[in-house]
């Protein structure tokens, strides 16, 4: 689920990864010195929706309005790399994603923010406050895998607060946190992270198969022979495919998992969360598809985008 956020868009036009589930969208533009794309409406747009879904479901409001805030966390990574690096405010606006009804921090509030302090004190009265230090500090890394973690933290503990019927809900929303934990623990050794460092970035995993099984994981190389037997059986399942890391394959399996939870009893949450995830996963590979790229790299943006959004049930459509 790493993609080149918006962040290292802002700050260089580069490749490093920010946000768990950052896009694509910009990226070569920047680097090929054009104009910065305009804000994508999107996430207004499922901002808006998961407001209007919370507000209508007795249970699980919490939840639906956590997924949504997955781009707010990616703002707030954008936001802290600008005001680390003194970028003025036409390098960044562009790429902010507002969030409308969702949204705890506006972009005008946000714009005022011009130095790691004033973005601590900014997160002070949101959800967001627990990684006010971090935020204010020199590190980077830590300020953003603190919000990464945070931001799943919140929909590990909504998706454990739903009553006992919305089993179908919360396994979809917990297995977006183990997806999203899977790519911090993957991306480890790029980041420098050791094992304790992994543990304290996930959300989930440090957990479910313990401190030294996520520390083998985090050191894992291909000399070692196969990852599967490192996987907790949470993340395997019985999806034999997913044995050595398929990234791909997690999301195909989600993209079926959000299928079935429309063919579920009525009136129950797990279709508005399967909605939610569907519309993200679509904006997103919309917008990388839509980007010029090399032929490998337009390759890449398809495949993920057959692989994790309701495109890839399009494309087998038409196949048949």
């Amino acid at each position: 689920m790493h993609t080149e956020g918006r962040a290292a868009r802002a700050g260089r036009g580069g490749a490093a990864a920010v946000g768990a589930g950052g896009d694509l969208a910009g990226a070569r533009r920047r680097r090929r010195g054009g104009a910065l794309p305009r804000a994508d409406r999107a996430p207004r747009r499922r901002g808006g929706a998961a407001a209007r879904l919370a507000r209508s479901y007795p249970t699980g409001g919490g939840l639906l309005l956590s997924l949504a805030r997955l781009h707010e966390a990616e703002n707030l990574a954008l936001l802290g790399r600008a005001a680390r690096r003194g970028l003025p405010l036409e390098r960044w606006r562009a790429l902010w994603r507002p969030l409308g009804a969702a949204a705890t921090i506006g972009r005008a509030a946000a714009e005022e923010a011009r130095s790691p302090a004033d973005l601590a004190r900014l997160v002070a009265r949101t959800p967001w406050a627990e990684a006010g230090d971090v935020l204010a500090g020199a590190d980077g890394a830590a300020a953003e895998l603190s919000l990464e973690r945070l931001a799943s933290r919140r929909i590990v503990d909504e998706a454990a607060a739903l009553p006992g019927r919305e089993a179908a809900a919360r396994s979809l929303a917990l297995d977006l946190v183990r997806e999203r934990d899977l790519a911090v623990v993957c991306g480890a050794r790029a980041r420098g992270l050791d094992g304790s460092a992994v543990a304290a970035a996930t959300a989930l995993l440090a957990f479910e198969p313990g401190a030294e099984r996520l520390h083998e994981l985090a050191s894992w190389t291909d000399a070692r022979g196969p990852l599967g037997p490192l996987l907790p059986p949470s993340v395997l399942g019985r999806e034999p495919s997913i044995a050595d890391w398929d990234a791909l394959a997690l999301r195909r399996r989600r993209r079926r998992a959000c299928g079935t939870a429309f063919l579920g009893p009525p009136l129950r949450l797990a279709p508005a969360v399967a909605a939610l995830l569907l519309l993200d996963e679509e904006a997103r590979a919309l917008a990388a598809l839509a980007e010029p790229a090399t032929d490998g790299e337009a390759a890449g943006a398809l495949e993920r985008a057959l692989a994790g959004s309701a495109l890839g049930d399009r494309a087998s459509w038409g196949a048949g």
